[in-house]
């Protein structure tokens, strides 16, 4: 071939193949060359196998990365089932520690015997407190930690709170003091409990690191541009103070002011890094002013959400004496633990409830074949047969039986747990150590005063 003078055309060298792609391509590949003119003097082409190579290294990468993904997961989740296998264990015995201390403090003790119970009593709350911490950053940290949504009292949260620290208050010579601001909506939708969570750890720290003198606590609301609220509390103490210093690593997963703040007031240093988490997932934030030797204030905020207009009853703040004469209803304990079942027992007797036991599902299921029963407490994890399966199996009987109310009563305390047992036909749920209140609430929730045996059936 030609040009019009005659002229032979410089052609582009081109090896024989049989490749079927492009030509195109196949210069982009490095597999034939460009035009010499268009080639820079002494560079070499890539071959066929060195693309190969390159591609097969970048597949390993990939499959080495899918693999350390699935190697985390599975490291993760191993941790998880760990922390939940030994939470489970070490809630089974604080059960009876803390509860065969409330069944003791109940009777007539002398002044040295009543310190001894209390002594044994804080011990186990603490220690249930750290069990609680650890537990929470887990489920933070895997981001496995769900929020609820349901109505409540702020005002009321607050009187539950302050309910829970004035024993400790009272050891010291503090005065508590509160301040509601009028505009604090009387209703709203959030998650209470963690709300609740962060006010108790903020106001225990104030008591903790206040010898004497005042705790002032504040709460206030304003409206948000999406129809909400955004929630505000404070609480300002007398105490020792915190250094700039100091402050900085308040906020970080095991951390606390100084070495020696373990030593003297105790604590995983956990807690304030829960809150802070608890308050970002609620949509606020949380922070600290303080003067070393001056006092401190700690303050956070949430979002909530406005009420849809549900009734809801407002909480007693003090919980009435417990009325102990017998009441007209059977209960079924299952619970394969000796020491849970005394607890347990004792607490009914106390309450005024008779009681059978089962020692798994298998016996409980024949149990309620044979009498008639109000209300069952139900562990969920036995020999034989779980909770889990017996509450299947007693829903699906038809019948009246499988219209009896079941509670779960187990110290598995994750969220899911929770879940899992409303899911299998519980129809309500207390995690261990089981306090007095809670199970008097439960209880009266579903077995209403006034209420005779055979309408409870019905």
């Amino acid at each position: 071939m030609a040009n019009r003078e005659g002229e032979p055309l410089a052609m582009t060298e081109r090896p024989v193949t049989d490749d079927f792609r492009p030509h195109a391509l196949r210069q982009s590949l490095g597999l034939v060359e460009h035009c010499l003119t268009d080639r820079p003097a002494g560079e070499r082409r890539c071959s066929e196998q060195e693309m190969l190579q390159h591609f097969l290294e970048i597949e390993s990468s990939r499959e080495r990365l899918r693999r350390q993904t699935r190697e985390a997961e599975v490291s993760a989740q191993a941790k998880s089932d760990f922390l939940a296998m030994m939470s489970h264990e070490m809630r089974t015995p604080l059960n009876g520690i803390i509860g065969m201390t409330a069944v003791l403090l109940a009777h007539t003790l002398s002044e040295q015997e009543r310190d001894c119970v209390e002594t044994i009593r804080h011990s186990g709350e603490v220690l249930l407190g750290v069990i609680d911490e650890v537990l929470d950053l887990s489920k933070i940290e895997a981001g496995r930690l769900q929020l609820e949504c349901a109505e409540f009292h702020p005002a009321a949260v607050i009187g539950e709170a302050l309910q829970v620290v004035e024993c400790a208050a009272a050891r010291k010579p503090l005065t508590l003091v509160t301040c509601i601001e009028r505009e604090m909506p009387k209703v709203v939708r959030g998650d209470s409990v963690r709300i609740r969570q962060i006010l108790l750890n903020l106001l225990s720290n104030a008591i903790k690191f206040t010898p004497a003198g005042k705790i002032d606590l504040h709460a206030g609301s304003k409206s948000t541009e999406d129809g909400g609220y955004e929630l505000f509390f404070s609480v300002t103490d007398d105490g020792i103070g915190i250094s700039e210093a100091q402050q900085q690593k308040l906020f970080r997963p095991f951390s606390q002011a100084t070495a020696s703040t373990t030593r003297q007031f105790g604590g995983t240093g956990l807690g304030l890094t829960i809150c802070k988490k608890l308050a970002e997932l609620m949509g606020g934030g949380i922070g600290v002013k303080s003067r070393l030797g001056h006092g401190s204030c700690f303050w956070f905020t949430v979002k909530v959400r406005a009420s849809e207009g549900r009734a809801i009853s407002m909480p007693m703040q003090k919980l009435m004496k417990l009325e102990t004469a017998a009441k007209p209803f059977r209960l079924l304990l299952v619970d394969d633990n000796r020491i849970n079942q005394k607890v347990a027992l004792m607490m009914l007797k106390k309450l005024g409830y008779d009681a059978d036991i089962a020692k798994n599902g298998r016996e409980a299921l024949a149990a309620i074949a044979s009498r008639r029963y109000d209300l069952v407490l139900m562990d969920c994890i036995m020999p034989e047969m779980d909770g889990f399966e017996a509450t299947r199996l007693l829903r699906s009987s038809g019948g009246l039986a499988a219209m009896l109310p079941v509670i779960a009563m187990t110290a598995s305390a994750f969220a899911e747990d929770r879940e899992a047992c409303l899911a299998a036909g519980m129809n309500d749920y207390l995690s261990k150590p089981v306090r007095e209140s809670e199970l008097v609430q439960k209880l009266e929730s579903w077995l209403p005063a006034g209420t005779d045996r055979k309408a409870v059936m019905a």
